[in-house]
């Protein structure tokens, strides 16, 4: 099934943003939320499965994809290119004392005048 790449992104979209961590948590969001996605788009053949959204996502050229979603997100807001704030961060709770868990470190790249995280990269410290 060929999976039209709007649909695709407004699947995809509100589950990075909820946090969801795998393509089986957005595949199961997109299924759960279906009747709130055909208001926007019409789903004809019901969301993509994870197995297709990991597909679709790994031939993708991650940079070329940054750069699109950036240049269509300046389009719909018509700002141009700005100054990107980078902020880095240590999720609260994400270790336990004497080490059994080990500290999740984030590192985020934000537009301020498109009022959008524009990439998020987890890093060793």
């Amino acid at each position: 099934m060929l999976c039209p790449v709007g649909e695709v992104l407004l699947l995809v979209l509100p589950g990075v943003i909820a946090e969801c961590e795998s393509w089986f948590e957005i595949a199961r969001s997109g299924d759960k939320k279906r009747a709130l996605l055909r208001r926007f788009r019409p789903f004809e053949d019901g969301t993509p499965s994870h197995d297709q959204l990991g597909a679709i996502f790994a031939v993708l050229d991650g940079e070329q994809f940054q750069k699109c979603f950036v240049a269509w997100v300046a389009s719909l807001t018509g700002l141009g290119p700005e100054i990107i704030a980078i902020d880095g961060k240590t999720w609260q709770l994400s270790y336990q004392e004497g080490g059994a868990k080990i500290p999740i470190h984030m590192v985020s790249a934000w537009s301020a005048g498109q009022n959008m995280v524009l990439g998020q990269v987890k890093v060793a410290d």
